[in-house]
This record gives structure tokens, C-alpha cells and sequence, in this order.
């Protein structure tokens, strides 16, 4: 009978030790959330993230035209 006790206050301690945990994860979503802007959240809403292709795509794209613009300006 005491062995039964002791096994079901174990698993008291493990089940309110989980709830303090998750109490405190949802305590530091809630600050996060504070801080973070809104738009950053309204601005992504149905967008896809971004690779690291997309990264090299607009790399290439902003270096070609800066050299676009330079030969312009040498022609003139």
C-alpha cells in the first residue's frame, strides 16, 4: 500500500513540475508577443519564406543593375 502512495505522489511532482513549465513557456510567448511588432506578423501572412536561392537571385539582380547604371553614367 505505501508502495502505491509513493509511485502516485512521483507522478503528482512530475505533472506539476510540466504545468510550471508550460505555465512558464506561455509567460515568455506572452512577453514576445509584446515586443514584436504586429507588422512583422501582418506582412508575412500567405507568403512564402525565403530560400537561400532568393537570396542569391536578388544579389545578382541588385549587382547587375549597378552595373547597368554605371555603363549608363560612362556613356553619357
Amino acid at each position: 500500500m505505501m508502495m502505491v502512495l509513493v509511485i502516485g505522489a512521483r507522478e503528482i511532482t512530475k505533472i506539476r513540475e510540466m504545468k510550471e513549465t508550460h505555465e512558464w513557456d506561455v509567460q515568455i510567448m506572452e512577453k514576445l508577443l509584446e515586443c514584436a511588432s504586429t507588422d512583422e506578423y501582418d506582412n508575412s501572412i500567405g507568403s512564402q519564406p525565403e530560400t537561400e536561392q532568393d537570396d542569391i537571385t536578388r544579389a545578382l539582380i541588385e549587382e547587375n543593375e549597378e552595373k547597368g547604371q554605371k555603363d549608363q553614367k560612362a556613356d553619357d
